[in-house]
This record gives structure tokens, C-alpha cells and sequence, in this order.
């Protein structure tokens, strides 16, 4: 015979309520399994098969036993007496927090949580690593051209006017090499009102004599000092008027036409940057994609402006070949800027190029010359054209794009489950040591049960999607090679942030969608506990 009230113990397991109460279920379920079997034995049906027959009327002891607690008590099975596979008695659930902590462990996944899409903008300065106590200890150390180093990284990045000063003029006193850093002192394109560009200029002038790039900054400064500089557009008439009559602004522009090279110190800069930042253990491909624009790109659109008004000034003294060689040296000054490593250069040389072309055509139509056969417009076209939109386009269809965008996705699911994770984890300890704890807590352990299962799967998406871009500052030897992989990368994982659609609740909303939800727990909690205090009251007064 077979013994049906220990049949059901094993399968039911036990009840958190009085034995007597227990006991009387078990044997109800008992004597109902036993009279299936006997009904199934009348028929001329195996003993074998019976047993099997009568079991299957509970095909699910667990979720029997949670509707058999919760008629007869009124609640829910606690959560550490549940037995499914989301229990936290059952190991799955922890075995998945333990998951989502090794991959916190590993370097690359840290890496990745810097540049979350809801975190701010990355910067090139670290307050803590280039703070006055690390700028000390690095002097003590008797090592000079770091220090230097580091010092002419604090002039190029530091927010603190005063602190960039000082540090660029005691970096180019250990190491005159580093007197290019004047080309960021002098705040070209947008000095700070009554700021003295002039004694940097004058440094860098003597230091690198030959250099346009050093005299269109000088232009700069003196077209940002005409009081109408910003009323209108560079090619309207009274600006080219106001800045012609401005004795340094066209000593500046014709030192810059006879200079013998084009050096706007980016190769410089990124050494410099990608070196600092290795010693100072900020090992953050973002931050030198950050630092990459300290460096002012003088207004290129000057030298064309300059380069119109001296050729039609040659023309019109009848001097047309002396007209074609202004445009030859604009010619020479774009391909200088083609051959530069960044986007801005290209598209630079692109736009005098073409401008100029269409001048030269022009100056030789009138001559009766081929423009085919003309050194000067050969010159001219042999500098490619820049598509900003479809260089954008391609960056943005890349796989590199790709990528970011399934990291920004996957932080956005990391972050929301690891929030909700924490809280099923503090209610479900809090549940552990007192099971009688709350209702809310008992309920909110089972509702978010999924969420540490799911945590290890984002942290998972977030770590193969990164894993690519998770390169040392080593491996980029040059501005193009960063800006074409991680700089691509770093586009998609910041889309999601600076998309029309997202934009508000990923940069704006997120945190404090995350503060509402946890004040609407509290405040659950809280009023469920009130009702738990009223309702002896009321039973009492009945």
C-alpha cells in the first residue's frame, strides 16, 4: 500500500502555519489522492498507472501549496518559504548577483561605466589627479620634464584662468619646448574681455617665426578686438573694411600669406595629452577624445577674406598674375591643412579650396587661359572636397556607431535593474531575519525576483559591446586613429542621451524618475503599516 499522507509531505513540503492545521491538510490531500487511486484500480488500471493518474490532478505542488497558505491565513507564502526558481532559497538568484559582481571586478567593465549615457559630458581635466598636492609631489620627485608635462596639461585643461596662467609660464620655463602651449593661452577666437593675449603671442611668435598657423591666431585676436567683430558676417563689407584698416590685423595677415609652413601643434597636443594621462594612471580614451579640442583652430575664413581682397586689389592695378600667385600661396596653406589629422582641418582646406577656385576660374577666364592646364587651379583641385553630412552619415552607420548605441541602450537596462536589484536584495535580507516583517516587502521580493536574473544579461551586453573599444591610451598613436574608432563609438553610446526623443528623460528625467519611484515605495510602505496599526483599533471597538 502506499503510504499517500507521506506521498504528500514530500511533494507538498512543509507549511508555515500551526501543525495541527498542517496536518489536517495533508491528510485531506491524502485521502483525496488515495480515493483517485482506488477509483483508478476499480477500472482494471495498474497500480503503477493509478499512482501516476491520481498524482497528476496536482501537476504544481508549489503553486498548490502557496493557494493552500494563502486560504487559509489570508496572506501570501513568505518568500524564503517558497520553493520556484526565483525563491532567494533557491541559488539562481544569487548566483546571478555573484555574475553582475564579477563583471563590476573587471577593468574593461569600469571603463564602460564612465561614459554612460547618463553620466556627464566626459572632460579633460581631473581635479584629484592634477590637484596642487599631486602637482607638489610630482616637482619632489626630481623628475623635470614630467612635471613640465604635467604642468603644460594643466595650462591647456585647467578651468581656473589664474592656475592655467601660472602653469603654462612655470611648464615653458622647465621645458622651452612646450612653448606652443601659448597657442591655447592666447584664447584666440574668444578672449575673455580685457584678457592680455599679446605677451603669449609674442612668446609663441619668437619661438616659431615661420608659422602662419601662429600669425592667423594673431588675426584672430585682433578681429575678436574690433568692437563690431560679431555684428556681422566676416564677408560683409564693413567688416573687411574695419579689419583692413586695422594695422595689426593686416601685419598679421600678411606675415601669415609669407610664412613658410603650416604647424597648428595637434600632433603636439595629442603626444603631450596621451602621455600625462597615461603617468597620471587616467588610462580614459574619452578623456583625450575630450582634451583633443583645446587647441584654437584660427578663423580660417579670414585668410580667404584677406586673399579675395589683395588678388581684386592686383587685378585691379592690372597685375592678374600677381592676383593667381595670392591664390597659389591659399593653395599651399589648404594643402598644409588637408594633410592635418582631423576633421575640421580637412573640411578647412576644403572650403578655401573651393572658394578659391572659383576665383582663380575667373582670373583666368578674363586672361583667356585653361584653367586644366594652370598650376595655381591644379593646386586648388588637387585638395579633396570634405562632406561634413556624409563623414557624419558614415560614422553614424559604422560599426564602431553600432556599438555605442547597444552600450547606451544596455547601461540604461544596467543601471534601472541594478536599482531594483538593491531593493530586492534589502527586502529580501530584511525578510530572512524577520519573515513577519511586511507585507509590501514580501510582495516587492517576489515582483522583482527577475531583476537580478536580468542584471547579469545587461551587465553582459554592456561588457561584449565595449570590449572592442576598450583599448589603452597606447594603442591610439594618432587623433585620426581615436577619433575614427572610439571617437565613432563614443557618438552612438552618446546618441541615446542627445536624441530629440530621449534626450529629457535620459539627461534630465532618469534620477529623478528613480527618486519618485523610491519616495512611491516609501510612502506605500508607510501607509500600509498605518493600516496595519488601525485595524486592531477597529476590531476593538466592535
Amino acid at each position: 500500500m502506499l503510504d499517500w499522507e507521506k506521498i504528500v509531505r514530500d511533494k507538498l513540503g512543509s507549511l508555515p502555519m500551526d501543525a495541527s492545521k498542517a496536518d489536517e491538510i495533508v491528510e485531506e490531500l491524502a485521502h483525496q489522492l488515495e480515493a483517485a487511486y482506488q477509483e483508478e484500480l476499480a477500472r482494471g488500471i495498474s497500480h503503477a498507472e493509478a499512482a501516476r493518474r491520481s498524482l497528476v490532478q496536482f501537476q504544481d505542488w508549489e503553486k498548490l501549496r502557496r493557494e493552500i497558505f494563502q486560504s487559509a491565513s489570508g496572506a501570501r507564502l513568505p518568500v524564503w518559504q517558497q520553493k520556484g526558481l526565483l525563491s532567494p532559497r533557491r541559488p539562481v538568484v544569487w548566483i546571478a548577483l555573484a555574475v553582475s559582481l564579477v563583471f563590476l571586478a573587471l577593468p574593461s567593465f569600469r571603463k564602460a561605466l564612465h561614459i554612460l549615457p547618463f553620466a556627464d559630458w566626459p572632460d579633460a581635466w581631473s581635479a584629484s589627479a592634477f590637484s596642487s598636492k599631486a602637482l607638489r609631489h610630482l616637482e619632489k620627485s626630481g623628475d623635470t620634464q614630467k612635471y613640465a608635462r604635467a604642468l603644460a596639461y594643466v595650462a591647456l585643461h585647467s578651468p581656473d584662468e589664474q592656475q592655467s596662467a601660472q602653469a603654462a609660464d612655470r611648464a615653458i620655463a622647465l621645458d622651452p619646448h612646450l612653448t606652443w602651449i601659448c597657442a591655447k593661452m592666447t584664447r584666440a577666437n574668444f578672449p575673455p574681455p580685457d584678457y592680455d593675449s599679446a605677451r603669449w603671442l609674442k612668446r609663441l611668435e619668437a619661438w616659431d617665426p615661420d608659422n602662419a598657423y601662429v600669425y592667423l591666431l594673431a588675426a584672430g585676436v585682433a578681429q575678436t578686438s574690433e568692437p563690431k567683430a560679431f555684428t556681422y558676417a566676416p564677408s560683409t563689407a564693413n567688416l573687411r573694411r574695419a579689419l583692413f584698416a586695422d594695422s595689426r590685423w593686416r601685419a598679421s595677415m600678411e606675415q601669415a600669406f609669407s610664412a613658410k609652413r603650416w604647424d597648428d601643434y595637434e600632433d603636439k597636443q595629442f603626444a603631450l595629452e596621451r602621455q600625462v594621462l597615461w603617468e597620471n594612471g587616467l588610462d580614459r580614451p574619452e578623456k583625450l577624445l575630450a582634451a583633443s579640442s583645446a587647441l584654437p583652430l584660427p578663423l580660417v575664413g579670414l585668410l580667404q577674406m584677406y586673399a579675395d581682397d589683395v588678388a581684386e586689389q592686383e587685378e585691379k592695378v592690372g597685375h592678374p598674375e600677381q592676383a593667381l600667385g595670392v591664390y597659389l600661396q591659399v593653395a599651399s596653406v589648404a594643402q598644409q591643412l588637408a594633410a592635418g589629422s582631423t576633421d575640421i582641418e580637412h573640411f578647412a582646406a576644403a572650403a578655401l579650396a573651393k572658394d578659391s577656385h572659383k576665383q582663380v576660374t575667373r582670373v583666368l577666364q578674363t586672361l583667356g587661359r585653361n584653367v586644366g592646364s594652370d598650376p595655381t587651379a591644379l593646386a586648388l583641385a588637387s585638395i579633396p572636397a570634405f562632406d561634413r553630412r556624409g563623414e557624419f552619415n558614415r560614422r553614424l552607420s559604422s560599426p564602431a556607431c553600432r556599438a555605442g548605441r547597444i552600450v547606451g541602450f544596455s547601461s540604461v537596462a544596467f543601471l534601472s535593474l541594478a536599482c531594483l536589484s538593491a531593493l530586492w536584495l534589502v527586502c529580501a535580507v530584511a525578510l530572512r531575519f524577520n519573515p513577519d516583517l511586511s507585507r509590501v516587502a514580501n510582495s516587492t521580493v517576489r515582483w522583482l525576483s527577475w531583476a537580478p536574473l536580468l542584471l547579469p544579461v545587461s551587465c553582459l551586453a554592456v561588457f561584449l559591446n565595449f570590449l572592442p573599444y576598450a583599448k589603452s591610451l597606447a594603442d591610439y598613436p594618432s587623433p585620426h586613429v581615436l577619433d575614427e574608432s572610439f571617437g565613432a563609438f563614443f557618438i552612438g553610446a552618446f546618441s541615446l542621451r542627445y536624441s530629440i526623443d530621449t534626450n529629457i528623460w535620459i539627461h534630465r528625467m532618469f534620477w529623478p524618475a528613480i527618486w519618485c519611484a523610491a519616495v512611491c515605495a516609501v510612502g506605500i510602505r508607510v501607509l500600509s503599516w498605518v493600516r496595519s496599526r488601525r485595524e486592531p483599533n477597529h476590531s476593538a471597538t466592535e
